[in-house]
């Protein structure tokens, strides 16, 4: 494997992380929501958890499909000299 593919490769493995880190927040917010309380309490789920996860799961979408900038970032296409 080249260069190239396998930072494609590591890529691709840290939209796996941001998934597995998505789940776990959903986990922790289904957690939250179960808990039992007493009478007359609300339930509140913090802003910050759904931005959290809706950050988490942008970021795994992204790095899943290849992170395009950051290839292009990190390896570069060169333009094939034509002979003139």
């Amino acid at each position: 494997m080249k260069a190239p593919a396998i930072f494609a490769l590591v890529v691709r493995v840290a939209g796996l992380v941001f998934i597995y880190q998505g789940i776990q927040s959903i986990i922790g917010m289904v957690n939250l929501i179960n808990m039992r309380y007493p009478e007359g309490t609300r339930l509140i789920i913090p802003y910050a958890s759904v931005f959290n996860l809706i950050l988490l799961a942008c970021a795994a979408v992204w790095f899943l499909r290849g992170a395009p900038p950051l290839q292009s970032l990190a390896y570069p296409k060169r333009e094939e000299e034509s002979p003139d």
